[in-house]
This record gives C-alpha cells, sequence and structure tokens, in this order.
C-alpha cells in the first residue's frame, strides 16, 4: 500500500510538471504508444518489485530518451527499436534490473569480504 500511495504521488506531481512543461495535456501526448513504453522500459531496466530501482534508472532514461529522440530524426520510431534491444537484452542478462544487479553486486562483495582472513597482529615475544 506504501509504494501504490508514493508512486501516485510521484505520478500526481511529476503530471504537474509535465503539464506545465507541454503547456496543455491532450490524449495525443499522454496516451501516446511511445510514452508507455518509455515508462514500462524504465520500470522493467530499474526492476520490477523495486521502488528505488525504477527511481534510479528513471533520471538518466530521460536524458538518455531526450538524446535518442533528438539525434534520431531522420528516421523515425528507430528510438523504440532501441527500447526493445534494450529490455531485451535486460531480460536475458539482468531479469532483476538495477535492483538485481545491485543485490547480485553487495552479495557477492560480502561473499569475498566473508571468505577473507582476519588479519592477526604480529606481536614479539
Amino acid at each position: 500500500m506504501f509504494n501504490f500511495t508514493l508512486s501516485a504521488f510521484f505520478a500526481g506531481w511529476l503530471g504537474g510538471f509535465y503539464a506545465h512543461y507541454l503547456g496543455s495535456l491532450t490524449p495525443a501526448t499522454v496516451m501516446h504508444t511511445s510514452k508507455t513504453v518509455e515508462v514500462l522500459a524504465m520500470a522493467y531496466i530499474g526492476g520490477r518489485g523495486s521502488l528505488w530501482g525504477g527511481m534510479a534508472i528513471a533520471f538518466p532514461f530521460v536524458f538518455f530518451i531526450e538524446a535518442l529522440r533528438s539525434n534520431l530524426t531522420d528516421l523515425p520510431g528507430l528510438h523504440l527499436v532501441i527500447y526493445g534491444v534494450l529490455m531485451i537484452l535486460v531480460m536475458i542478462y539482468y531479469p532483476g534490473g538495477l535492483a538485481g544487479l545491485y543485490a547480485w553486486a553487495k552479495a557477492k562483495l560480502s561473499a569475498a569480504l566473508a571468505r577473507r582472513k582476519p588479519a592477526v597482529p604480529q606481536v614479539e615475544a
């Protein structure tokens, strides 16, 4: 329930910013297929079921989206293909998304630290 409330808060808050940025909202600007794909890509790459993974990936991913959109003006729709390829790669190599990658790295690091031998001080007798 907390995650739902928090996500609804951010959706409403950032929706207000988006409306201010565009000047007006219409179904064509808000409910467009590319927007849906972008949001799903952010959620999946961030990590399904992870609150912080989606939030951590959203900020850099928006810059990635806008860079693709502005640089690929000659090839409309190619940015959607790149999202799809990126999502497929994440599904194959990192099924847990960014949050799963973080948990995996944390477990590896803690296992490596646990295997390390403790330092024994050398004392003269």
